[in-house]
């Protein structure tokens, strides 16, 4: 939903498409430092809201299988930054 760079905390909304043999379900894992975490495991909701609370490079990966086990995964990259507080001097 949102270019990344992005700040910390900001949410970000990714939403998929996939087309196949019947129903099509998503899954959706956030990569970082060669760690996957599942976000959201297959499902026929093909939309997810994820807000970051830790700067990093981090991979977003979608994983859509349809009902004859057909599986493609995409990848996207996607850098957070850290908040900087403001300060007064």
């Amino acid at each position: 939903s949102i270019a990344s760079p992005q700040y910390t905390g900001t949410p970000v909304i990714i939403k998929s498409t996939a087309t196949g043999t019947g129903d099509v379900q998503y899954k959706y894992e956030i990569e970082k430092n060669g760690i996957k975490t599942i976000i959201k495991d297959f499902s026929s909701i093909n939309i997810f809201n994820w807000a970051p609370k830790e700067a990093g490079t981090y991979k977003i990966w979608l994983t859509s299988k349809d009902t004859k086990g057909q599986i493609v995964s995409k990848c996207l990259d996607y850098v957070i930054l850290n908040r900087n507080p403001c300060s007064i001097s």
